[in-house]
């Protein structure tokens, strides 16, 4: 006899941190951290680009674990090849979600930046094209658009007019600097507006890099 499977939805608490000014903004940069890391953590290094007039929020995956697999230290996941579809689905929720949570917030702003380093990049592609807040750029940075992006997903990108920057350390054991550049140019093929960037480092934030990514 074969087990059935059935699906529930329950709710989640989900948590983000903010930098910044909670009223006034005129930017604002939604990062989503990578594999294992959690927000309280991730958001420090923006400290070199928040200011009064930015407003920087990190959200977290919903997935906890202890990262070395016995207690400690404990990291967060957006999601895993077991159950992706549902779990790519309740992220965008619960970013659209943290999005509405802010209305106030991003009342006065301009211009969003989508910001995801390593695993975050997919999750910040996937949002920026099927969530309800429009990103007038995306950040990969030290990693790659995933390749489950369909059709209608650049459709929508290139309809919102959102440029996608690739950002890659010069030593990124995880991303040579020639694949990046091989993956802009297909993004471009798509028709979409895009740039690189590179730093003197391997699979890490850089605030100098930061800080020019501030000042376009």
């Amino acid at each position: 006899m074969n087990a059935r499977e059935h699906l529930l939805a329950v709710r989640r608490t989900a948590r983000f941190l903010t930098l910044g000014p909670d009223r006034g903004a005129t930017d604002a940069w939604i990062v989503c951290h990578g594999y294992g890391q959690l927000a309280v953590d991730f958001i420090a290094p923006f400290q070199a680009v928040a200011d009064a007039a930015r407003l920087i929020v990190a959200p977290e995956g919903l997935s906890r674990f202890y990262t070395d697999g016995g207690g400690g230290k404990v990291g967060a996941s957006w999601m895993t090849r077991e159950f992706r579809e549902p779990d790519i689905d309740d992220y965008i929720a619960l970013l659209d979600a943290m999005a509405e949570a802010l209305a106030g917030s991003l009342a006065t702003v301009d211009a969003v930046t989508f910001l995801g380093f390593s695993q975050g990049a997919a999750t910040a592609c996937r949002w920026a094209a099927r969530g309800r807040l429009q990103a007038r750029r995306v950040v990969l940075w030290g990693a790659l658009h995933p390749p489950d992006l369909r059709e209608e997903d650049y459709a929508a990108l290139r309809a919102r007019g959102t440029r996608w920057d690739y950002v890659v350390g010069e030593r990124d054991p995880f991303l040579p600097v020639e694949k990046m550049a091989a993956a802009a140019e297909r993004a471009r093929g798509r028709g979409l507006e895009v740039g690189t960037r590179t730093f003197p480092g391997e699979h890490r934030l850089e605030s100098k890099t930061l800080r020019e990514l501030a000042g376009e």
